[in-house]
């Protein structure tokens, strides 16, 4: 050893109790270059641990949150669940409206049709009636005027049913010695049957040279105000039964 006495035990205390000589021994030994790269190492190390310690805490807040996102759509699931048997629930029901809709409107169809069917019977025996009605009060107002001719000492020259005076056609037309009397038998008569009226008998006072007598023959029930002024205004006679 170059003289120098070796003590082992000496050394041993050295490197424990001198700083200074442990740290010359070990760059002697190419220590302190290993214990910088191990000191370099571990601070790498505990980064790297730090960062997956950040990570970890971060996995954990994702999963956390994965969690919430998990019962949601768990919870959205069951809505979902919910909200397709109500709208099957719906569906359902909606055909059987549906159904009873098309058999209602198939009772509406048949009731239509025979609803049509009895408005043309009815339109028929209305037709029907007027017509009887009209003859019935033809014969009535025929009657009356012959028994009040016969009163006012006229002699009746010529009778005649639907008799056609200039362009219009009367229901009943009667001269006598002295006077024409032009009748119109109405079940249900308008302000236009009183004027026609009117118009007929002008045009025989300016033919012939007797006294006209227009008269307009109806249903009491079925005459109104208008008519009744109208045939005071123009000179018509109303006789209702």
């Amino acid at each position: 050893m170059g003289g120098m006495v070796f003590d082992k035990k000496v050394f041993l205390r050295l490197l424990e109790e001198d700083e200074e000589f442990r740290l010359a021994v070990a760059a002697k030994i190419g220590l302190l270059e290993i214990l910088s790269k191990l000191e370099s190492h571990d601070k790498k190390f505990n980064e790297i641990l730090e960062e997956l310690r950040l990570h970890r805490k971060k996995l954990e807040e994702h999963d956390k949150r994965f969690e919430v996102i998990e019962r949601k759509l768990l919870e959205h699931d069951k809505r979902f669940e919910t909200i397709e048997k109500k709208l099957l629930e719906h569906d359902r029901k909606f055909d059987e409206i549906l159904g009873e809709i098309k058999r209602i409107w198939e009772e509406l169809r048949r009731h239509n049709e025979i609803l049509d069917k009895h408005t043309r019977m009815l339109g028929a025996l209305g037709n029907d009636i007027g017509a009887l009605t009209e003859a019935t009060l033809s014969r009535f107002i025929r009657d009356d005027l012959f028994d009040e001719i016969k009163l006012m000492g006229e002699r009746i020259i010529m009778t005649r049913r639907m008799y056609v005076v200039n362009v219009y056609e009367v229901d009943l037309y009667i001269e006598t010695d002295k006077a024409i009397y032009v009748v119109e038998v109405k079940t249900r008569p308008s302000i236009e049957d009183v004027r026609r009226l009117s118009r007929i008998k002008e045009h025989l006072a300016k033919k012939m040279d007797k006294n006209i007598k227009a008269i307009l023959a109806t249903l009491k029930a079925k005459t109104t105000l208008d008519i009744l002024s109208e045939t005071r205004k123009l000179g018509v006679e109303l006789i209702t039964y």
